[in-house]
């Protein structure tokens, strides 16, 4: 979905010294690319780029090195920086770009002149990072699923990192209520659906998992469409006040995470509007960082046994794939249309 690119204090003094005129234009081709791809995020402490310019200014600005202070300063004035103490917290830190001097031997750190020598396969590796498809699988176990370690890792990494930068995660599942929720057939009573605990234990893994470890508060939003309302006795026997106690419990297992859900009313011309399950990310002044397109549903934690899930229980592939950045337009589109549709809206009782 996104990268996170540590810039060392090491690499930016190395840029002050390099001959762009006669050689290393590879490095600013390189450096130019990131710079206009807004999926790629520049970590580090600003205050010490502006140093290395001040204090480099008189022959930075000499005609033999002018290249040089343009590329420090493009470099400073990208949109997409995050102002970090990794001493503190690693972030999830995808690549870190650092100085010819220093010596590391890891497989996701670029001296400059590793980067001038093999930027188009950096590039690449760059692109993988951001738009690789990713999985959480179930397999079934003797009585219950069974997860790999790593995955869920992975899930943990990608999602962290991201919200990290964000103020507002989005989860739009348009199965929400017919899984909470089911209507007998035979009494016509509502209960809770086969699936009403994997869909809030999926909740309570987002809060406890990541969000609760955030350096920051983000604000939570489910949206979903009620197709119960397409059942007969769904509003002739009044069954809607019942299925508002079930969702209002839902929402309320985030305990930490303010947070509210959306319930709009089931309205045929719009529910194919967004068929897929998304999951999308915003900034403090709305605008989306990034989504996420994510099946089958909102209810990977499983923790019933067997028997509950009955013909049910069998291997689950639960596939995340980035979102194209050339769509970002239509997906804001389309979530905004879908929020503005009527219906319910349920706020959790967190007082953060």
């Amino acid at each position: 979905m996104i990268s996170l690119i540590h810039l060392s204090k090491s690499f930016l003094e190395d840029i002050t010294k390099l001959n762009f005129n006669e050689n290393n234009s590879a490095l600013i081709f390189f450096l130019k690319q990131l710079y206009d791809d807004d999926s790629v995020y520049f970590v580090g402490k600003k205050n010490i780029l502006e140093e290395i310019i001040k204090n480099n200014l008189i022959d930075l600005k000499k005609i033999n090195f002018q290249k040089n202070y343009q590329t420090l300063y493009f470099i400073s004035k990208k949109a997409e920086w995050l102002e970090m103490d990794l001493s503190i917290n690693d972030y999830n830190i995808d690549f870190y770009f650092t100085g010819n001097n220093d010596a590391i031997n890891n497989i996701n750190y670029y001296t400059t002149k590793k980067i001038i020598n093999n930027f188009s396969v950096i590039l690449k590796k760059i692109e993988k990072n951001n738009s690789e498809i990713f999985d959480i699988k179930l397999k079934k176990g003797k009585n219950y699923y069974l997860y790999d370690n790593n995955e869920i890792e992975n899930f943990k990494k990608k999602f962290s990192k991201v919200l990290n930068i964000s103020n507002k995660i989005i989860i739009w599942d348009q199965y929400i209520p017919d899984n909470l929720a089911r209507i007998d057939k035979k009494t016509k009573q509502l209960g809770y659906g086969t699936f009403s605990d994997d869909y809030i234990d999926t909740l309570k893994f987002f809060e406890n998992e990541i969000f609760n470890k955030l350096n920051k508060k983000i604000f939570c939003e489910i949206l979903t469409m009620n197709k119960l309302e397409a059942d007969w006795n769904y509003k002739n026997l009044n069954l809607e006040k019942i299925f508002l106690k079930l969702a209002q419990n839902y929402i309320n297992q985030l305990k930490k995470t303010s947070s509210k859900l959306l319930i709009k009313n089931y309205n045929l011309d719009s529910w194919d509007l967004l068929h897929s399950r998304v999951i999308v990310f915003k900034d403090e002044f709305n605008q989306l960082i990034c989504y996420c397109v994510f099946e089958p549903g909102a209810d990977f934690v499983k923790k019933k046994h067997k028997s509950h899930y009955k013909r049910s229980y069998r291997v689950r592939n639960y596939k995340f794939t980035p979102g194209n950045r050339t769509n970002y337009g239509l997906m804001n589109s389309n979530i905004q249309a879908l929020s503005n549709l009527d219906g319910s809206e349920l706020s959790n009782t967190t007082n953060n």
